[in-house]
C-alpha cells in the first residue's frame, strides 16, 4: 500500500509537467524601424537589441538600408511593450584590410554597443491588429569626427 501512495505522490508532482503547464510566454508587440545617422545616412551593417526592465531581450539584424525587425522568442514577433534600453553594435573584421575597402558604410560608434554608455531608450506600445504596426521606431546615431573628416 505504501508504493501506491509514493506512485501517486510522483503523478501529482508531475503531473503539471507533463499537461504543458509552465510559464507562458509574455506578449511581445511587432517592432519595426530603421537605424540612421543624424544626416540621415542609414546604418547598413549591425544588431539592435531593445532589452525590458527585466532583462528580456529582443534582437534584430540591421539590413543594408538600415531597417531591423526584432525577435524575442520567435523570428520577427517583436519585444515586451514598456520602455526599454536599446544598444546598437557593429562587428567589422578588417584583417588585411582597411575599414573604407571593406565598404560597410560608417562606423557606429562604440558607446551605442553598450548598456553602460548608449543613451538610447525607446517605448514599445502594445498593438493589436487594429493598430498594427504602431512601433515604427527611428534610431538616430551621432556622427564620430573621425568619420566626419573621412567624407
Amino acid at each position: 500500500m505504501p508504493r501506491n501512495f509514493q506512485l501517486i505522490g510522483l503523478l501529482l508532482f508531475f503531473l503539471p509537467w507533463l499537461n504543458g503547464c509552465g510559464s507562458p510566454t509574455p506578449a511581445v508587440y511587432p517592432v519595426h524601424g530603421r537605424v540612421i545617422f543624424e544626416d540621415g545616412e542609414p546604418a547598413r551593417l549591425g544588431n539592435v537589441e531593445f532589452r525590458a526592465p527585466d532583462r528580456t531581450i529582443a534582437r534584430g539584424k540591421i539590413a543594408e538600408d538600415g531597417r531591423f525587425q526584432l525577435t524575442t522568442f520567435r523570428p520577427g514577433d517583436g519585444a515586451l511593450s514598456g520602455m526599454h534600453q536599446v544598444i546598437v553594435s557593429q562587428l567589422v573584421i578588417t584583417k588585411d584590410l582597411t575599414f573604407a575597402e571593406h565598404n560597410h558604410g560608417r562606423r557606429i560608434l562604440p558607446m551605442y554597443g553598450d548598456y553602460g554608455t548608449s543613451p538610447l531608450r525607446f517605448e514599445v506600445k502594445k498593438t493589436d491588429a487594429k493598430t498594427f504596426p504602431v512601433n515604427e521606431i527611428v534610431i538616430r546615431l551621432k556622427i564620430s569626427e573621425a568619420d566626419i573628416e573621412d567624407d
